[in-house]
């Protein structure tokens, strides 16, 4: 979870006291408490790797009226976050976690962004009669069970049903019917 890291971070690379650390988490954890009062979805966000969904929160009018009342602390906690969250990005600390870069995300507003590999995989769908073939460069580099850990579940809910092979589904949009493995 990024909340113990993101204290060491604060403690060790910002020579801030461990008292200022615990309330610039205590502002974290407040915003993620009221972020549906922002007119967004309910994040946690210890759980974001986006640097854009920070922004999208520091833009907020709501969240600005809050940050006011609050002598700006709510914006300087989440600008620490969000530089912390730039070096995770940078020295790879989250890549084995997170397949977001590739299958997509759900950003702020609770829309699907697609990925490279679910926008393949969507196109390889509504075209059931061509042959796709993804190839993952590298894989033999990662620890495949964190990238893919969505995709091994969904290819482990296979089966035939009318001549076709139907499993769950990888987009949110798509987890209420059905999906279709070519």
């Amino acid at each position: 979870m990024n909340k113990n890291n993101f204290i060491k971070w604060l403690e060790e690379n910002k020579n801030i006291s461990s008292y200022s650390s615990k309330r610039y988490i205590s502002a974290i954890d407040t915003i993620s408490s009221e972020i549906e009062r922002f007119g967004l979805n309910i994040i946690n966000l210890y759980n974001i790797y986006n640097i854009e969904i920070i922004d999208n929160i520091l833009s907020n009018p709501l969240f600005q009226e809050k940050n006011q009342k609050g002598n700006r602390m709510y914006s300087a906690a989440l600008n620490h976050y969000k530089k912390f969250l730039e070096e995770s990005n940078r020295d790879g600390l989250h890549k084995e976690d997170d397949g977001s870069d590739l299958l997509g995300y759900v950003d702020i507003k609770g829309d699907f962004k697609e990925g490279p590999l679910s926008k393949a995989i969507r196109v390889a769908n509504e075209q059931p009669h061509l042959p796709y073939f993804i190839l993952l460069d590298e894989m033999n580099l990662a620890r495949v069970e964190y990238y893919f850990s969505d995709i091994l579940s969904v290819m482990e809910s296979r089966r035939w049903e009318d001549g076709k092979v139907v499993s769950s589904t990888l987009s949110p949009e798509g987890r209420k019917g059905r999906g279709h493995t070519p």
